[in-house]
């Protein structure tokens, strides 16, 4: 994958996976996972979906990625704001941004909280990082063939409910032909005729969570 262009190339995850995180901890590298963080919570307009996918692949390698235990925190997010307890959940989202920006429940729910609070300027930052990251996500692949690349166990199910506003069917679990792990979700059209299941890669979250 070329950084510098806004056109994600195709992303191959026993190829390009084990190659960015090599990266993420190279200094001289562009994938220097540091250098993407601190760009990306700076809200540098230039990041290409490239550079955020490998800032995504870099984080998977950090001491602060907990991705089944942080369900608890990101569902807690959701639950204060459909509670309208919007000042928790700002608190909530600030103390687990430090350790997890790139969180899609994140930012997401974070916008919600401060459009809420009347500080949409803030709102909209934290909305623009949601919709790039979730454009970061369909480009990694197609869901079929190619399983989506997610960060969090539930970002699936943010996918087809949040930002498809599908209705959730079935759920389950696979591997590849490589071993890797992968969510099996079905999306039910509206008039629950038609189904369709994706599939989305979480074998770097089984693999911190065995460790």
């Amino acid at each position: 994958m070329a950084a510098g262009t806004n056109a994600q190339s195709a992303f191959d995850y026993a190829v390009d996976y084990p190659r960015i995180v090599a990266q993420s901890s190279d200094p001289k590298s562009t994938n220097y996972y540091p250098a993407l963080r601190k760009r990306f919570v700076a809200n540098d307009p230039k990041l290409t979906s490239n550079e955020l996918l490998a800032l995504q692949i870099g984080h998977t390698r950090q001491p602060a990625y907990h991705p089944y235990a942080d369900i608890d925190v990101e569902r807690g997010l959701y639950d204060l704001n459909a509670g309208g307890h919007f000042t928790a959940a700002l608190e909530l989202a600030a103390s687990y941004q430090r350790r997890n920006p790139l969180s899609l429940m994140l930012n997401l729910e974070k916008a919600y909280a401060l459009s809420k609070a009347g500080q949409a300027d803030s709102a909209a930052i934290y909305l623009n990082n949601y919709k790039r990251l979730m454009e970061t996500l369909l480009a990694s692949g197609d869901g079929d063939k190619k399983p989506y690349f997610v960060l969090s166990p539930i970002d699936g199910q943010i996918l087809i409910t949040r930002f498809w506003q599908g209705e959730l069917g079935v759920m389950g679990s696979s591997f590849d032909k490589k071993g890797n792990m992968l969510d099996m979700l079905e999306m039910k059209s509206k008039s629950k005729e038609k189904t369709k299941v994706y599939l989305f890669n979480i074998q770097h979250a089984r693999v911190t969570m065995l460790k």
